[in-house]
């Protein structure tokens, strides 16, 4: 059941929600949080939703549990979903190193299983919302495995769709970017986007892909910079905007942005439910939902300098 965002309010707890050992177990008022840092719009279950957000992952190195987490997004989509998004399993997989989020990915498994799938709930926004991340594909030293690809973050709506689900009721949407590869084994990043007329059965690439700065494909231990920029169309109206930006660091300097799309005639959604933006989608994992999208070596992947703004 999607929730109700409670702005500039005190919410006052009915229960605690199940399996997640951060949140309080009685009744209890939760404040309006706000940092000098961050806009805090919003809190649910002991959690905070934030309606704007800059994570840099300043922590020692070492694991990254459930409390660094709800500390970092301020909350894990368990107001949403009735638990929490991490297993902790997923938890397990994720390690702080060099001030940046390590994410390993298991050998031989794909989605969840291997990786991490995992959501934020963020401020409700009905007009736009714009998400910058840094991303990196293993070492330098340690060739990555690319497989045929995998998910790395973006933003959602309403139903949140996935799964190569049907989409005509327009009462969700997502969008994110995957690392994917060519016939020729190329790896190159492109959007993933679900919305009311996409036109297959799983997300939509509209044919965008980013080969790096050099157009040869993307290069383990190089930083890429995402940026996604997401405008809701108004009632049924396809005018929708969709812009994605991606840039590299070429020692210690950041390319100009090369634009991987942008679309500005998209129908996200169809109903008041779903027109609107309200998930940060976090999952990192490779799939697909078959096996031939696994690796047989582990290998990870890195995020950096999350930022959620307006």
């Amino acid at each position: 059941m999607k929730k109700t965002t409670l702005i500039l309010l005190v919410a006052t707890l009915a229960a605690a929600c199940k399996n997640d050992v951060e949140k309080s177990s009685f009744n209890q008022a939760i404040p309006l949080e706000v940092s000098a840092k961050d806009n805090a719009v919003s809190a649910a279950a002991a959690e905070t939703v934030y309606d704007t957000r800059t994570i840099d992952f300043t922590r020692p190195n070492g694991g990254y549990p459930l409390s660094y987490w709800t500390a970092d997004f301020g909350n894990d989509n368990a107001a949403n979903s009735g638990s929490s998004s991490l297993s902790t399993a997923e938890i397990g997989r994720l390690y702080t190193e060099s001030n940046t989020l390590r994410v390993k990915l298991l050998a031989d498994k794909i989605g969840d299983d291997g990786g991490m799938w995992s959501n934020a709930t963020i401020g409700r926004s009905t007009t736009k919302k714009v998400l910058q991340y840094d991303v990196k594909f293993g070492y330098v030293t340690v060739p990555f495995v690319w497989s045929w690809g995998g998910k790395i973050p973006g933003l959602g709506g309403g139903a949140t769709y996935t799964g190569c689900v049907i989409t005509t009721d327009g009462n969700g949407w997502t969008s994110r970017v995957m690392w994917k590869t060519d016939d020729a084994g190329k790896p190159y990043l492109m959007p993933y986007v679900y919305y009311v007329d996409k036109p297959n059965t799983c997300g939509d690439d509209f044919g965008a892909k980013y080969y790096g700065g050099d157009g040869t494909g993307l290069k383990p231990g190089k930083w890429y910079r995402v940026r996604m920029e997401v405008t809701i169309n108004t009632a049924t109206n396809t005018n929708g905007i969709l812009k994605i930006t991606i840039s590299e660091n070429n020692s210690g300097t950041w390319s100009t942005p090369q634009t991987l799309i942008n679309k500005t005639n998209i129908r996200y959604a169809t109903t008041t439910a779903g027109r609107e933006i309200d998930e940060l989608i976090t999952g990192v994992y490779r799939g697909g939902s078959t096996t031939d999208w696994a690796a047989p070596v582990d290998d990870f992947v890195f995020l950096d300098n999350i930022l959620l703004s307006n």
